[in-house]
């Protein structure tokens, strides 16, 4: 299959495609039989996120079901699929992902065939925001609730669980906006998708805040907390260097973020293992695709399976 690159997301004038998808008229989806809502349980206490990034000309659901094969002969109720789908225009609405060799259909197509597959495994699954546009960051945050009304008519329309949001702080900064008034914005976002019972998790630098990001300042609403700080950890040691004061500072939201290929098959469970010994409950693993781990190898889910199993 031929590969995308992803490293950086515009955005696209996308369609509606509304009418493939059944009506949640109550604004919540229904929790599966085996499925697992965050907050730990007897049979369920940690969660393993993952940002699905499928590579190649995936144009039907059969290509999607296919893509994600490893993951359903894998798949256990406490995975969370966060699809890179969408993404914030200039002015402020929500469109779709595209990338910048072209592909303007590509986060259609994880809406139209990529969840789908992905909801036939009866797993949680989320939908990837991009809010990277200096322009769209500013309107996002002087007038948030077009763009808070339109995630949550997004969910309810295709029946998503919930929003990964990558915001790029920095832009923030080189947008203008204030870190206060980015946490009114935050805060009314984390508010509106507890209200619909929707999930809510955030990509972030690190500690002890990143920009206009405050880890002190976490609404309730915000489920998770993903820190990009340890994505390059190729080991234990860089692991506990990069955490620096992430754990104290997040609590029980904390998920260490990672790219599996960087420590690879003989350090990712050992730097696992360390997260859950410093207090990590959740992991977000990035870039989970063949180019750089293979063809979604049995080694990184025993790994991440080690982890969701500990005690």
């Amino acid at each position: 299959m031929s590969m995308l690159t992803m490293a950086v997301l515009a955005v696209v004038q996308g369609f509606s495609v509304a009418s493939a998808f059944p009506k949640y008229t109550d604004g919540h989806r229904p929790v599966p039989s085996t499925g697992h809502r965050w907050s730990p349980t007897k049979s369920h206490n940690r969660t393993a996120l993952f940002w699905l990034v499928p590579y190649g000309n995936l144009t039907s659901q059969a290509d999607y079901e296919q893509a994600w094969a490893q993951f359903g002969s894998n798949a256990r109720p406490e995975y969370v699929m966060a699809g890179s789908a969408y993404a914030a225009k200039p002015n402020g609405s929500l469109g779709y992902a595209t990338t910048p060799a072209g592909e303007a259909n590509y986060g259609i197509y994880m809406e139209l065939y990529g969840f789908p597959a992905l909801k036939k495994m009866g797993l949680t699954t989320i939908g990837m925001v991009y809010v990277t546009h200096f322009e769209a960051i500013a309107k996002i945050v002087a007038d948030p609730e077009p763009f808070i009304a339109s995630l949550v008519d997004k969910a309810n329309t295709i029946g998503l669980d919930g929003f990964d949001i990558d915001y790029e702080p920095q832009g923030v900064v080189a947008a203008g906006v204030s870190a206060g008034d980015f946490q009114d914005f935050l805060n009314k976002l984390a508010a509106a998708m507890q209200k619909n019972k929707l999930l809510l998790t955030i990509d972030v630098g690190g500690c002890p805040e990143f920009n206009a990001f405050k880890c002190s300042d976490v609404p309730d609403g915000l489920d998770q907390v993903n820190t990009m700080s340890t994505f390059g950890s190729r080991s234990v040691q860089d692991f506990k260097m990069y955490a620096g004061s992430d754990a104290t500072a997040l609590g029980e939201k904390w998920a260490p973020g990672f790219e599996p290929a960087n420590p690879g098959q003989s350090a990712f469970g050992p730097i696992l293992k360390a997260a859950a010994e410093m207090g990590a409950q959740r992991i977000a693993t990035w870039e989970v695709h063949e180019c750089n781990v293979g063809p979604q190898p049995q080694w990184l889910f025993d790994a991440v399976n080690d982890f969701l199993d500990l005690k």
